[in-house]
């Protein structure tokens, strides 16, 4: 199975880059955790309601854990912790949690491994993939930024 990408052409008057083909990837779908743990049960000896109950616990203790300040590494997958967006303050005095953080959001790293013939770190979770191009060109959706008049 491969990654399937979509060509899109940049149509941007104002880009240096106008005219410009770049790849975005077309998912062929969303899976959940129940349809992870039907995988999981056909490939272990496990219940499918058994794995559901330690994922859906997982999830719970992740998100707990994450709420406390922890960053949480899961091997072979990767590393999550809580990242923010904050607004200036001129003085640290001045600087107010309600008023100057913005956004709260989970930061994902995928856990990587040393390709030492080449010299760089590669993603574990993907480093094999392959990819297959559409036939069909996509076609950009318009802004949804407002002009100013």
């Amino acid at each position: 199975m491969s990654v399937i990408i979509k060509l899109y052409q940049d149509n941007r008057e104002s880009s240096k880059n106008k005219g410009s083909f770049y790849a975005h990837v077309k998912p062929i779908g969303t899976k959940n955790l129940r349809d992870i743990a039907e995988v999981i049960e056909r490939n272990s000896s496990m219940k499918r309601s058994d794995v559901l109950a330690v994922l859906t616990e997982f999830s719970e203790v992740l998100g707990t854990l994450l709420m406390e300040g922890y960053r949480v590494k899961i091997e072979g997958l990767g590393a999550f912790k809580v990242g923010i967006r904050s607004l200036p303050a001129l003085t640290e005095k001045d600087f107010s949690v309600d008023k100057n953080i913005k956004a709260v959001r989970v930061l994902f790293q995928a856990e990587t491994e040393k390709d030492s013939s080449h010299n760089i770190r590669r993603n574990v979770l993907v480093n094999k993939v392959q990819f297959t191009k559409t036939a069909e060109l996509m076609k950009k959706k318009p802004s949804k930024k407002k002009k100013k008049e």
